[in-house]
C-alpha cells in the first residue's frame, strides 16, 4: 500500500518507565532471549532480535496497560528446535512474569503453548510457542483494541497502513460461536512502515484503553514530515503535548 507519510524507521513501541530507562534495559536484557540494549540520555533502545523498543525513563504519571503488549513467537527457526524453543518461552514465563499472568501458561486451541504475563515495569508480554514455524519476527507489538476502541482494530489497521505504507498479511474473524461478534478480528497481522505488528478486537467489557503509558514513536527527517503525519494521526486537540498526539 503506497504510504502518504512514511517515517524513515521503523514505528517504533515506546513503554513508559517509573524510573531509570538504563536499569529497565538491565532487566529486560536478562529476562528476556534474543535482547541487547543501547542507553541514551533519558531513553534506552533495546534490541530484541533486532526490532527496536523504546524505554523512557520518567515517573508514574503514566503506566503500561495491556492495549500495547509485546508478542513473542518462539519457534523452532528461532532457537534450534521445538524443545529448545519451549525451553526457552518457560524461561522467560519466569524471569519476566513477576508482576502475574493475566493468562496461565498452558495449551490453548491455538497454541501448543501460551501465556500472557506482565513484568515488574507494568508492560504485558504474550509467550507463544509456534509450531509450525510462520517465518515472521520474534517480537512484535501487539494492539489490543477493547473498551471504547473495540470493533475498531481493521478500521484503525486500514488507516495505519494507508499512512505509513503496509500491507495485510492476514486477518482472522472470530465467527459464529465466539463470545465476541463473529466479524470482529480474532488476529490480524500486517506491515507498517517497514516494521511487522499484529492486533486483535478485545471486547468493550476491558476497563482500559490505550494511553501514554505505552505509544508508538514515529521519526522524520524534517518538520514537514512531522507536521504531515501530525495533522493526520491527531483527532484530539486536548490530548496534544510534547510531541504526543492521539488518533481516531
Amino acid at each position: 500500500m503506497t504510504s502518504t507519510f512514511p517515517p524513515i524507521t521503523v514505528p517504533t513501541a515506546c513503554i513508559w518507565i517509573d524510573g531509570d530507562a538504563a536499569e529497565a534495559a538491565t532487566y529486560y536484557s536478562q529476562a528476556l532471549p534474543l535482547t541487547a540494549s543501547a542507553p541514551g540520555a533519558g531513553v534506552t533502545t533495546l534490541s530484541i532480535d533486532g526490532i527496536p523498543l523504546l524505554l523512557l525513563g520518567a515517573d508514574a504519571t503514566y503506566s503500561p496497560n495491556p492495549s500495547i503488549s509485546g508478542f513473542l513467537r518462539f519457534s523452532s527457526e528461532k532457537f534450534g528446535s521445538q524443545e529448545q524453543a519451549e525451553e526457552a518461552l518457560r524461561t522467560a514465563y519466569v524471569a519476566i512474569g513477576e508482576g502475574g499472568e493475566l493468562m496461565p501458561l498452558q495449551a490453548y486451541p491455538f497454541a501448543p503453548l501460551f501465556a500472557w504475563v506482565r513484568d515488574r515495569y507494568g508492560f504485558t508480554w504474550q509467550l507463544f510457542l509456534e509450531e509450525p514455524s510462520s517465518g515472521l519476527p520474534f517480537f512484535t507489538p501487539c494492539f489490543m483494541f477493547g473498551n471504547v476502541a473495540h470493533g475498531k482494530c481493521e478500521q484503525a489497521t486500514d488507516t495505519w497502513m494507508a499512512l505509513l505504507g503496509g500491507e495485510r498479511l492476514s486477518l482472522i474473524r472470530h465467527g459464529e460461536g465466539s463470545y465476541l461478534e463473529p466479524e470482529a478480528v480474532q488476529m490480524t497481522t500486517f506491515t507498517m512502515g517497514g516494521g511487522v505488528f499484529t492486533a486483535i478486537d478485545a471486547g468493550t467489557f476491558h476497563d482500559f484503553t490505550f494511553d501514554p503509558g505505552v505509544s508508538m514513536t514515529l521519526f522524520y527527517e524534517d518538520q514537514a514530515g512531522i507536521d504531515g503525519a501530525w495533522q493526520v494521526l491527531s483527532q484530539v486537540a486536548d490530548a496534544e503535548r510534547c510531541g504526543w498526539c492521539v488518533d481516531a
